[in-house]
């Protein structure tokens, strides 16, 4: 009788927690049916909380004589469809600083007697531009530097700039351009001012120079080719890494004083493959049927204290040549040139006639190359 006590109160117990539980699931599941006091406000995200920056057209971003549209305030900004272009006006400028500009995969397309497709107007700093066209405007396609005054720390990612009569990009100082094709533009096709740092680029076929840099400046993993002058130019303390220029009508690769040229590859240009200009190094680079006019090379070396090293000059009208003396040469090969080398007196440079050997098989073989010198020079 006491164990049907126990069981009964347990049975009990279990059903009043049971009932419990389901009124407090009755209770979280219905709201309160009274209004709250005041009036009433909605609760849903506004369209300015979805989507936080503002749209370029006529009424967001009224233009003015020289301009389509004019941006005068800093914020984030985009476009929503492709933009076409006036004669004597420009696409989109810019009259802040602090401004993002998303072409969000659309075109700025100009027309003939049409002005500049982006442009900063004054001195400007941080202006961020990406992802879209910009394409035939009468002056350049992205100017971010109005005119001689350059602007500071811009950005340009992922824009492609083709056949405007001007540079395709130009930006100033401190700045950044990244992963930008430049496509038969009428002067240079990527210019980046001082300490600008240009990286994973393409341009090809321009009126001038395919990718310039400033003094400082930093081009890396770019290509050019097929520019009507120097396929890279950088000016003094330029660092150019991992990049190749093929086929262009000056030099390839051409640096001011005290720069750097690394693992880069140079074929096919017209006067030199790569030029030196004082003070500056050319290490582990791939040199190949350059200087078919002129008296260029696979890598031309002027002026003084430059140090070449490591180079494979083959198939060019002149391998290396140093027409000043003063400079360090060491452990690079040239084969195949109609002048292997032509180096002026007074340079440190040892070049050995290799050896050949006969062929082989297996674990040992060959000969010498001729030299035992770490830092001789070989023609083979």
């Amino acid at each position: 009788m006491q164990n049907d006590d126990v069981f009964d109160r347990r049975v009990l117990l279990a059903g009043l927690g049971a009932a419990g539980a389901f009124a407090a699931t009755r209770s979280l599941r219905a709201g309160d049916l009274n209004p709250p006091a005041g009036p009433i406000s909605p609760t849903m995200k506004t369209l300015d909380e979805i989507e936080p920056r503002t749209a370029i057209n006529a009424q967001n971003t009224p233009g003015d004589t020289d301009c389509l549209y004019r941006i005068s305030q800093p914020g984030s900004y985009y476009v929503t469809e492709n933009l076409h272009g006036e004669s004597g006006k420009s696409g989109i400028c810019i009259d802040s600083e602090n401004v993002k500009v998303d072409l969000m995969g659309f075109s700025i397309v100009g027309a003939p007697g049409s002005l500049y497709g982006v442009f900063v107007r004054s001195f400007r700093r941080s202006i961020r531009l990406h992802n879209g066209s910009v394409e035939q405007w009468g002056l350049d396609g992205v100017n971010l530097v109005d005119g001689d005054l350059s602007g500071v720390n811009h950005e340009v990612d992922a824009v492609f700039v083709s056949q405007n009569n001007g540079r395709g990009i130009r930006v100033g100082a401190n700045s950044v351009i990244q992963n930008c094709i430049a496509f038969n533009n009428g002067t240079i096709g990527i210019s980046g001012g001082v300490n600008a740092i240009i990286s994973h680029c393409v341009a090809r076929t321009s009126g001038n120079v395919g990718i310039a840099g400033g003094a400082g400046g930093t081009m890396m993993h770019c290509a050019a080719e097929q520019n009507a002058s120097h396929g890279l130019f950088t000016s003094n303390s330029g660092l150019v890494l991992h990049c190749n220029s093929l086929n262009n009508e000056g030099n390839g690769i051409h640096v001011g004083v005290a720069s750097m040229v690394s693992h880069c590859t140079a074929a096919g240009n017209t006067i030199s493959g790569i030029r030196l200009n004082g003070r500056s190094i050319a290490l582990n680079n791939v040199c190949q049927s350059n200087n078919a006019v002129g008296d260029g090379a696979g890598i031309l070396i002027s002026n003084a204290r430059n140090r070449v090293e490591g180079n494979n000059c083959v198939l060019n009208g002149v391998g290396i040549r140093a027409t000043t003396g003063g400079h360090f040469i060491a452990r690079n090969t040239c084969s195949g040139n109609v002048v292997n080398w032509d180096i002026a007196a007074n340079n440190a440079c040892l070049v050995v006639n290799a050896t050949l050997g006969s062929a082989f098989a297996g674990n040992a073989g060959g000969v010498s190359t001729g030299s035992t010198d770490p830092n001789a020079n070989y023609t083979y």
